[in-house]
């Protein structure tokens, strides 16, 4: 797509309602189950969690309207492969990255030199890629000079991000099991909408779980920027995983985004944002 129809994509996910959420994504899972899917439709493919509605919906209270909405929704993800037990996970910790977030943290990339040379970089939960949607719509050039490896755990998200990136390698794994493939130190940057949820790995909670991993993959010099919660910052069982964090790298950017900043997404998680480099920055 045109980075001016990019932008009105990215518009679109930032402003819809629950409503407009539900009916752009049974266009986009109608498209995913085409033989040609469109960019443009497959673009809009909400993440889950603010379909909870329509796939956990109140059949003998619904209207006729909402029982049929229900209906095909359900229907396309069965057609997709995706199982109740799957989407019931994904619909509670499934959420789309705020494009205004992904683009405050896109822009410092950028200005530190993100892109003026070949740059291996890693989406560890891509999602359906809202940060890489940021890069096509405002920073072409630098999208065109990355060489991009995406992660999930959701096929349906995986192929979305794959029709959206055709030269991305995209992986439909956890990322707790992708992550073994990979030695330390192989990406120039790593970029995540931090997961959360009550899994712990490795003894970890999840998000810090995922945080120490895109620090090992990390180059010295690299770039590791997400978005995190107000919890992860100020929560004491958090204490000793923040600490490590300092102890290999240095914060050179926060960003308090306003409360609410995720609500349209469907979630009212209020987020943060930080972009650390490991040891001395050298990606210009």
């Amino acid at each position: 797509m045109e980075p001016q129809k990019l932008i009105q994509v990215l518009d679109r996910i930032s402003d819809r309602t629950k409503t407009e959420a539900l009916e752009d994504a049974l266009k986009a899972l109608e498209s995913l189950s085409s033989e040609s899917p469109s960019p443009e439709k497959v673009a809009l493919m909400p993440g889950l969690g603010i379909l909870t509605d329509w796939i956990s919906f109140d059949e003998e209270n619904a209207t006729d309207l909402n029982k049929e909405r229900s209906q095909r929704l359900l229907a396309y993800l069965h057609e997709l492969g995706s199982t109740l037990s799957d989407t019931a996970w994904l619909t509670t910790n499934a959420f789309d990255t705020s494009p205004q977030a992904a683009k405050a943290v896109i822009d410092e990339l950028v200005s530190l030199g993100l892109g003026k040379k070949k740059t291996k970089i890693l989406f560890p939960a891509c999602g359906t890629g809202i940060f890489s949607l940021v890069l096509q719509a405002y920073h072409p050039s630098v999208y065109a000079n990355l060489d991009i490896t995406a992660i999930d755990l959701d096929p349906i998200r995986c192929d979305v991000f794959t029709i959206l990136n055709p030269k991305a390698e995209v992986i439909c794994k956890p990322f707790e099991v992708a992550t073994k493939t990979y030695p330390p130190e192989v990406f120039d940057v790593t970029i995540d909408n931090v997961p959360f949820g009550s899994t712990r790995i490795d003894d970890r909670p999840l998000h810090c779980f995922f945080l120490k991993e895109m620090t090992r993959l990390t180059a010295p010099g690299g770039a590791i920027g997400y978005l995190t919660s107000t919890g992860f910052l100020n929560s004491a069982g958090n204490a000793p995983y923040r600490q490590e964090q300092k102890n290999l790298c240095e914060l050179v950017k926060f960003w308090d985004f306003p409360q609410g900043a995720h609500r349209r997404q469907g979630t009212e998680t209020e987020i943060h944002g930080l972009l650390w480099v490991k040891k001395a920055y050298t990606m210009s």
